[in-house]
C-alpha cells in the first residue's frame, strides 16, 4: 500500500462494509440523463440521508456496472450505491447497454471517458468537478484505462477496481483453457469473438446469448437449450464441442487471432497494464482469492504496474468476495481488517 488511510476513512469505509451487508431498499434512488456527445445515458442518482447538508457531501462517486443483463438494476450494484450514499457520497450509477449486453468493445472505454467528464463538469451531479470510480471485473479494467484517458487524468481522484483483469490474453487463455473458471465468463468471450472463427456465423453468438443469461441470472427453465435444439446438427455438433473441448476452444481462438487484425489490434486497447501511464489517481484494487472468472493474479500484476509508474495504490486480495458476491472464511475480522482498509485508501 502506498499511503496510509485516514482514521475518518477507515471508518467511513468500515461503515460501507457494514451497509454492503443490508438489502437493498425499493426506490432508493432518482433519475438523470447525462449528455454525451451524440446520446443521452440513463442514469441512476443515490443521495446522501436528507440530514446530510450539500456542503458535508464528501464527493461524487460514479459506480460503472459489470457484465449483467441486469446492469445497474443489479442488486449488488444497488446495494454498492446505496451503501455509498449512506457514507455520505452522491452516487451515480450510468446505465450502459453495450456492457449490459455484454460486448466487448474498445468503444466502451470511449464512452465511458465521455460520461465521466460529463459528470465531472455537471455542477449539480458533481459539484468539485472531480469524481471517484468504483467498478467490478471487465468494467474496471476498462474503468481504469478510461481514468488514464487524457481527458480524464486531471477529473478522476480515486478508483476502486474490484476484480479487474490487467491482460485481456491471459484472461482469455485462463477463461477458454482452464476447467475450474466459471463458464460465465468463458461464454462470454465466446459470444464476442467466435463469429470470426471459420465455420461459426452470428447465429452462434445468438446461441451462446441465451447460455450466458442462463447462467447470469439464474433462470429456472433454461432457454439455451431449446435455441441450440433449432440449430442445424453440423453447426450444433461444432458448439457442443466448443463448449466441451479445451483443445478445439484452443484451436478455435488460435484461428481468430491469425484471421482477424481487427481482434488482435483490440486486444492491445484493451491492455490495462498498457494503458496506465498517464493515471494519476490512487487505485485500490480488490481481488476475492478464489475469483474463478477472472485470476487474483491479475490485479497483482496491475498493481506491480502501478508500483512501477509510481501511483499511489494498494492492493487487497481476501477470501470475503468471490467475483463480486461477499463470501465468509475463517479469520473473518482479519480479512476484514484488510478489507475495510482497501476501501478506506479509495475513500482517502
Amino acid at each position: 500500500m502506498s499511503g496510509v488511510p485516514s482514521l475518518t476513512s477507515f471508518v467511513k469505509a468500515l461503515q460501507f462494509v457494514i451497509l454492503c451487508r443490508l438489502k437493498p431498499v425499493e426506490n432508493s434512488h432518482s433519475y438523470t440523463q447525462i449528455r454525451l456527445r451524440d446520446e443521452y445515458l440513463d442514469a441512476n442518482v443515490y443521495l446522501p440521508p436528507i440530514w446530510f447538508s450539500e456542503k458535508k457531501v464528501k464527493g461524487t462517486i460514479v459506480v460503472i456496472h459489470g457484465m449483467s443483463a441486469m446492469g445497474n438494476a443489479d442488486p449488488r450494484i444497488i446495494i454498492v450505491c446505496e451503501a455509498f450514499a449512506r457514507c455520505g457520497y452522491a452516487v451515480i450509477s450510468p446505465s450502459f447497454r453495450d456492457i449490459a449486453d455484454f460486448c466487448i468493445s474498445a468503444e466502451t472505454i470511449d464512452r465511458i471517458v465521455e460520461t465521466l467528464c460529463a459528470i465531472a463538469s455537471d455542477r449539480l451531479l458533481c459539484p468539485k468537478g472531480k469524481v471517484m470510480v468504483f467498478a467490478p471485473s471487465f468494467s474496471a479494467g476498462m474503468s481504469l484505462i478510461a481514468s488514464s484517458h487524457p481527458g480524464c487524468a486531471d477529473i478522476v481522484e480515486s478508483i476502486c477496481s474490484v476484480g479487474a483483469y490487467g491482460s485481456v490474453d491471459t484472461v482469455i487463455h485462463d477463461l477458454l483453457t482452464r476447467e475450474d473458471f466459471d463458464e460465465y465468463g468463458r461464454l462470454i468471450i465466446m459470444k464476442n469473438f467466435i463469429h470470426h472463427a471459420p465455420g461459426f456465423g452470428d447465429e452462434t453468438g445468438e446461441v451462446l446469448c441465451e447460455a450466458i443469461l442462463d447462467n447470469g441470472l439464474k433462470r429456472a427453465e433454461a432457454k439455451f437449450p431449446l435455441k441450440l435444439a433449432a440449430v442445424r446438427g453440423p453447426h450444433r455438433r461444432r458448439i457442443l464441442r466448443l463448449l466441451g473441448d479445451v483443445d478445439f476452444r484452443r484451436k478455435v481462438w488460435h484461428d481468430i487471432l491469425s484471421r482477424s487484425r481487427k481482434v488482435r489490434v483490440l486486444m492491445k486497447e484493451l491492455s490495462v497494464v498498457d494503458k496506465l501511464s498517464r493515471l494519476k489517481a490512487r487505485v485500490a484494487l480488490i481481488h476475492g482469492n478464489n475469483d474463478n472468472v477472472i485470476s487474483p493474479e491479475e490485479s497483482r500484476s496491475i498493481y506491480l504496474k502501478l508500483q512501477e509508474l509510481r501511483v499511489p495504490s494498494s492492493l487487497c486480495i481476501t477470501p470475503l468476495i468471490g467475483h463480486g458476491d461477499a463470501q465468509t472464511e475463517n479469520g473473518f475480522f482479519r480479512h476484514l481488517f484488510q478489507l475495510v482498509g482497501a476501501f478506506a485508501f479509495f475513500l482517502g
